[in-house]
């Protein structure tokens, strides 16, 4: 009997599932690694046509399916979502329950995992589920919690001087690359050309912007972590960039790329946490003034409720637990 504890990462590509999930779960992966835990990344497709030797399977529970992995070996899904999905009305999502003691931990317990089980029927081993970014559905204060935040504190950078004392504002839109997008930061630049700008994302790779714009299509960490230090505003969409923006504290506007669901979550966040929410189409010169008039307010208040930067420990922790010899 092999003594190696070994991991199997269900992700698909960025095409498909969005890149988010990948680049956070390949971080799990080095930090198993560094941990002698044997982790192999695999397409979900390639798991029907393979028998896998694994102790545990790891998964975006928004976008697959855990309960046919679950016949094979123990399951952690990650962000759970299942009331959006057709079929999966009655599937519940099993939660550790928080310390009596009133601590921000949660109890290990191997009779509950073990008991897991029983709930799915069709399944042989237990699934438990995660949720490390905030829904509607879920509590805020857990997701906050388990947001699997990369290092911040220790990163490294070299804070430029400012060039001039004007409001400086760090746009983050990532892979989002469509005319609606393009179409509402030229107009929000144009209208506010008073501000510094520093947009980030695959759009601006054919735009051509003023003195007071630069543009970059992708920032190496060092220098994103550097951009997000020295913004005195962050611009992003629900995601991420978002949650280390709020852990840093800085002060962020959430735009919604054109979906429906990015629409919804950022008005479900404006509602729970004052974070101003402007949709692409709104009149900008009304809802840009008044999220600015907020955000600059020395009245603002940020969030009560901020990411503490330990999701990665809590998960690997709860890796560990599952990967004890009664999972075996």
């Amino acid at each position: 009997m092999r003594s190696e504890r070994r991991v199997h990462i269900i992700s698909a590509g960025g095409a498909e599932l969005g890149s988010g999930h990948l680049v956070r779960m390949r971080e799990l992966q080095r930090r198993l690694d560094e941990q002698h835990v044997r982790v192999e990344i695999i397409a979900p497709d390639n798991v029907s046509h393979n028998a896998f030797d694994t102790d545990l399977f790891i998964l975006d529970a928004r976008d697959i399916d855990p309960r046919p992995f679950a016949r094979r070996a123990p399951v952690l899904a990650l962000d759970n979502r299942h009331a959006e999905r057709p079929g999966l009305e009655t599937y519940t999502a099993a939660r550790f329950k928080k310390n009596t003691s009133g601590s921000d931990e949660f109890q290990y317990s191997i009779q509950n995992i073990q008991a897991q089980a029983s709930s799915y029927p069709e399944c042989k081993f237990p699934i438990v589920f995660v949720d490390t970014i905030p829904h509607p559905q879920a509590d805020l204060a857990d997701t906050l919690r388990n947001a699997l935040l990369f290092e911040l504190d220790s990163a490294e950078t070299n804070l430029q001087q400012r060039r001039t004392d004007r409001l400086s504002l760090f746009v983050y839109a990532g892979d989002w690359k469509n005319k609606a997008v393009h179409s509402f930061f030229t107009r929000l630049i144009d209208e506010n050309v008073h501000y510094d700008w520093h947009i980030c994302g695959r759009f601006v790779d054919t735009w051509q912007a003023g003195p007071q714009v630069r543009l970059s299509t992708h920032l190496e960490r060092p220098a994103f972590v550097q951009a997000l230090r020295s913004a005195d505003l962050i611009w992003t969409y629900f995601g991420i960039t978002m949650l280390e923006a709020w852990y840093l504290r800085k002060p962020v506007v959430l735009f919604a790329p054109g979906d429906s669901e990015h629409a919804v979550l950022g008005d479900y966040l404006q509602q729970a946490a004052r974070i101003p929410f402007i949709s692409i189409g709104t009149d900008i010169d009304t809802a840009l003034a008044k999220a600015l008039r907020q955000l600059q307010s020395q009245s603002r208040s940020l969030p009560a409720q901020i990411p503490d930067g330990r999701g990665f420990q809590r998960l690997l922790d709860q890796i560990h637990l599952l990967l004890k010899p009664h999972n075996a």
